[in-house]
């Protein structure tokens, strides 16, 4: 986690870190409070394809940015990946 946070306190500006869990934050560890104060954290209990699809458009748009339907695919596809791997 001390490593997590000190790599968030100097992250490159062009990364984007995405993170998924199935389970839901415990508000009262560290790392949790970082992300709540530093981070764009995203809660959707009632998340599906077409829910994932237009929050991740809204995130662009609100910062002034256009997406493609493919680089949201793009993005949502390596996220995936990168949980399946992460759990097997």
């Amino acid at each position: 986690i001390k490593m997590l946070i000190k790599y968030l306190d100097n992250q490159n500006s062009l990364s984007t870190l995405i993170f998924v869990t199935n389970k839901p934050l415990d508000e009262r560890k560290k790392v949790v409070k970082y992300f709540r104060k530093n981070c764009h954290v995203i809660i959707n209990d009632d998340l599906n394809e077409e829910n994932l699809y237009n929050k991740v458009m809204q995130i662009f748009q609100k910062n002034g940015y256009n997406i493609s339907k493919f680089g949201i695919n793009y993005i949502i596809f390596n996220a995936m990946l990168h949980w399946l791997l992460s759990t097997n």
